[in-house]
């Protein structure tokens, strides 16, 4: 279809606007005969609509259709399907006998009656993207008297109003229009084309006081609303501002469905009231409602405009009422901003309204003063796409292994997915779901698939469950025997982007960043026992460039393998500068494959056949099985027959240093590292040696020794952040806190993406008592690293500490998710529920601690510590705390616990003279002596007990934490 004529004028006027439009077409091929299908809409409540002509001209003869054939009015709702109801009415022609050839002239004029804007102009002019073959003209008038202000896009030429008597006219007028292509990967800032805007609004401000009286009169309730006794029974179901804000938003969003009503007028909400009582309602009302909720339970909120496409583009435009589509709330907390939208739905957690994606927005305000505040998303903390593919090969390289596939969705694509999940069968959703798996993983067949919502978070986690033959290739490998790897699933980065633009096109344009996008990936195998040896090949990967940050790392512990793999979005866009430096970054990044490799046992013919690949090859090979299946006096009896065999002293004075680690003699591994840095040249290698020795001068309570090899290293590589944690914790264990924490703000300014970094901060200022400060570094390391247990321990630990219980045991929980024995997680999940109230789930944890998991003498310590603070099952937390000293007799927190169970069972004395011994041998442990002057105070020895409590506090200021729940504190 070829356009020839592109005709738009307007007239604007105080009291509205006329518009007159024409547009001629010629049919090409029989594709384009729809041009003859004619519709024009138009609002009867503030618009009158006259058809000017319709001609069609064929071999230079022109019929007027208008003579023999009648424009049809139809009262229909275009939009209906998306529930919308704005009353406008449509005329539509179908010209008769229309060919190819034909020429089709349609013009039609409008008049539109300001209402709501009365004495304000605003209009908008757009010409299409597409060529135009024949003449564009875009004519608007206004008096010369209005106070208005015009503005056209970059890519339109420089256009000059004239002044004829008391009107003012801008002309755009052009024979023929070239496609307009967009910059490719650009925001759409960038690729607003052919558009020119009138306004007479001076600012955002006098935009906003509009709106404001309309919100205003909505948001008022009646004596008698039902949304008042709403807002008393969320007032009653929770005590926090935040999770009552949830609460109403779900309300809103739950039970009041979405229908746009423009029927009045585009702009006027409907009232909460009435909102709420017919239990439908637009953006507009929904937001009323939120707000009238929010204002009965004491919350602060207001209406906030919003332009769903343009919303980036709003701070190089006109400022116009009709720039918005769309409103939602603001609502500030407790300093935290909200940001809460009544039209969606399936939001569950605040942490995802904690920003936006549509860039620039417009708070409402009566005063006229508002204006514009640019929303970015806020950064995930948990990953929005968490995969995790378990393969349990523990029967045989060879045979079927079962599988397990757990996915877990976050934000948005949680939302989608529980909406399609609900609108198909479960029979349909299971089937569906396994195909897409078995696309993923063609080599397993899934055999079912559950899904369960998080009703807290609104996380929706897949499980499917099925059985598959890892693919491993064989190699020969000369006179070796076969080797065999197996590629580990998901390990693979996709290939950079390489930030390239068509020549024509913007080249200083910035580029858009698929943010806040956040996507971990974990694949774990647990390989055969015995005596084959496995290696990972395929390196670690840490990578920053063009907006992400990639990570991947492959662990081997025995027979568990379990690759790490992240892509993590961190800002919206990134410059042309920094595109091309991404371009020639990305380059480097390796998307290679990571496998596993299998290596056969040394048997004696086979260390024979390497024996002349040097000395003591077949001793250290043995004692590197021997350290990675865990047997650490296999490996050091191996390294030991290698130094006797005069094999490499690095490499076997290494093995020998991580024998003795395994084994706990640091002072020997100490030893044993340095022996093994001498005789070993610069590389990786060596650093690892050192880092290593550090490691073990810490564990065998040597920090002193630790800073002293730390500060060489630090002078030889200042820019290596791990060294500077490395010497934050020794000078930690030094209660050198000042050094400790100058060491942890170095590495985080070295490595901000650095989950270690942050973790080492937030310990140290935990240690400072400073645990406002540690939880927001913790928090940062958790965010960094999810997959870490560790990491949410530590933040719930500190979160207990400031009396943030639910959000503590949301990080115990999720810690659980990732490891379900590990005892920290379990230990700080009982503090959480006991504190909480929760005395079922308090009684639960106290019998999966005892039936669940393994015994290790960590988890008997803390089921007898739980317990004591509880003050349930007494006997069996003596005997529990009883076994972990036995298991190791030198722990004065094992200790501390047994004495703290004497003290609950009222045998005071006998707690006092427990608390004597371990104060013997740490006079500044905190927790013993505020636990004995507890115990003294019973027995009578108040200014004692008082002295020691006292003593206690002045070393940890918190410590009467550790006691909380349990009365006593």
């Amino acid at each position: 279809m070829q356009f020839l004529l592109l005709d738009n004028q307007i007239s604007l006027t105080r009291e509205g606007s006329e518009v007159f439009s024409e547009i001629k077409v010629k049919p090409l091929t029989p594709d384009g005969l729809g041009a003859g299908n004619l519709s024009v809409a138009w609002d009867p409540q503030s618009e009158s609509l006259t058809i000017n002509r319709v001609t069609l001209t064929r071999a230079g003869q022109v019929t007027d259709i208008l003579k023999s054939e009648q424009f049809e009015v139809l009262r229909r709702e275009n939009n209906l399907e998306q529930a919308t109801l704005d009353g406008q009415l449509t005329a539509v022609l179908q010209i008769k006998g229309v060919q190819v050839g034909d020429e089709i002239d349609f013009a039609f004029s409008k008049v539109h009656r300001a209402g709501l804007l009365q004495g304000r102009i605003q209009e908008s002019q757009g010409l299409p993207v597409i060529s135009v073959a024949g003449q564009v003209r875009l004519r608007t008038t206004w008096p010369t008297d209005q106070r208005l202000a015009w503005r056209a896009t970059g890519d339109m030429p420089s256009l000059h109003p004239a002044q004829h008597g008391g009107t003012t006219e801008l002309i755009y007028q052009a024979d023929g229009l070239e496609p307009s292509v967009p910059t490719a990967g650009a925001p759409i800032r960038y690729n607003l084309r052919r558009l020119i805007e009138y306004s007479s609004f001076q600012n955002w401000g006098e935009v906003s006081a509009v709106m404001a009286p309309l919100f205003a009169r909505a948001e008022i309730l009646g004596p008698q609303s039902a949304v008042r006794a709403e807002a008393e029974k969320i007032r009653a179901q929770a005590r926090d501002p935040v999770d009552r804000a949830l609460l109403a938003l779900r309300l809103v969003q739950d039970q009041v469905r979405y229908v746009y009503v423009g029927l009045n007028s585009a702009y006027v909400p409907a009232t909460a009231d009435e909102t709420w009582t017919r239990r439908f309602g637009d953006c507009k009302a929904k937001t009323a409602l939120l707000i009238a909720l929010l204002e009965a339970l004491d919350i602060p909120a207001e209406p906030v405009l919003v332009s769903t496409p343009y919303g980036d583009t709003l701070s190089g435009r006109l400022p116009r009422l009709g720039a918005f589509d769309h409103v939602l709330v603001r609502s500030v907390i407790a300093g935290q901003t909200y940001w809460l939208d009544g039209a969606r739905i399936g939001d569950r957690s605040a942490e995802t309204l904690t920003g936006l994606t549509y860039g620039w927005v417009l708070p409402v305000a009566a005063d006229g003063r508002a204006e514009l505040l640019h929303v970015t998303q806020a950064e995930p903390r948990k990953p929005l796409l968490e995969t995790i593919l378990t393969i349990d090969a523990s029967k045989g390289l060879d045979t079927i292994a079962p599988i397990q596939l757990e996915e877990i969705y976050r934000g948005d694509s949680a939302i989608q997915l529980r909406r399609n999940l609900a609108a198909a069968s479960p029979a349909e959703a299971k089937t569906q779901l396994i195909n897409v798996d078995k696309e993923s993983y063609p080599w397993v067949t899934f055999t079912d698939v559950t899904w369960k919502v998080d009703d807290l978070t609104g996380a929706v986690t897949l499980s499917a469950v099925g059985h598959g033959k890892p693919d491993w290739d064989a190699v020969k490998a000369g006179s070796r025997p076969n080797l065999r790897f197996f590629e580990i699933d998901n390990a693979s980065f996709s290939a950079p982007d390489k930030y390239e633009r068509p020549a024509g096109q913007d080249a200083a344009a910035p580029y858009l960043v698929d943010y806040p996008y956040f996507g971990v990936h974990v694949t774990r195998m647990t390989l055969p026992p015995g005596t084959t040896t496995y290696v990972i090949k395929g390196p670690d990967v840490r990578s920053a460039f063009g907006g992400y940050v990639h990570t991947r790392e492959t662990q081997i512990q025995g027979s568990n393998v379990t690759m790490t793999r992240t892509v993590r979005a961190q800002t919206t866009e990134i410059t042309a500068s920094e595109a091309s430096a991404a371009a020639t970054a990305g380059k480097t990044l390796n998307t290679d494959p990571v496998y596993i490799t299998a290596v056969p046992a040394v048997t004696p013919a086979s260390a024979a056949a390497n024996a002349g690949a040097g000395k003591g090859v077949s001793s250290l090979t043995r004692g590197g099985a021997h350290i990675q299946q865990g047997d650490y006096a296999g490996g050091l009896a191996d390294a030991d027959q290698a130094l006797a065999e005069h094999a490499d002293p690095g490499l076997a004075f290494a093995l020998r240093a991580y024998a003795l680690s395994g084994l706990h003699r640091y002072a020997e591994a100490a030893t044993a590292f340095g022996e093994a840095a001498k005789a070993t040249p610069p590389g990786s290698l060596l650093k690892g040696l050192q880092r290593g020795q550090v490691d073990v001068l810490v564990l065998g309570n040597r920090p002193a020794e630790a800073v002293t090899l730390l500060n060489t290293l630090i002078t030889q590589d200042m820019g290596d952040p791990e060294l500077r944690t490395r010497r934050s914790e020794a000078f930690a264990e030094l209660n050198d806190d000042a050094k400790s924490l100058a060491d942890a703000d170095a590495a985080v300014r070295l490595a901000p993406l650095s989950s270690d970094s942050h973790q080492a901060r937030g310990r140290i200022l935990a240690k400072m008592n400073r645990f406002q400060e540690a939880a927001e570094n913790l928090a940062e390391a958790a965010r960094l690293a999810p997959e870490s247990p560790e990491n949410h321990n530590n933040l719930g630990a500190a979160l207990i500490k400031l009396g943030r219980l639910e959000e503590a045991r949301r990080e115990f929980l999720e810690s659980r998710r990732l490891d379900p024995t590990n005892s920290r997680a379990i230990s700080g999940l009982f503090q959480a529920e006991f504190r909480l109230g929760h005395n079922a789930a308090t009684l639960a944890l106290l019998g999966e601690m005892q039936t669940k998991g393994p015994q290790t003498p960590e988890m008997l310590n803390a089921g007898c510590w739980n317990r004591a603070v509880a003050g349930l099952e007494l006997e069996r937390a003596a005997a529990l705390c009883d076994a972990a000293i036995q298991a190791k007799p030198a722990e004065l927190a094992f200790k501390d616990s047994r004495a703290f169970v004497s003290y609950r069972q009222g045998r005071f004395g006998d707690a006092v003279k427990r608390y004597d011994a371990i104060l013997g041998q740490d006079p500044k442990f905190a927790g013993s002596l505020y636990g004995r002057g507890l115990a003294k105070k019973k027995l009578g020895d108040v200014a004692g007990g008082q002295a020691d409590i006292a003593a206690a506090r002045a070393i940890s200021p918190t410590i009467s934490e550790s006691f909380a729940g349990s009365d006593l504190s």
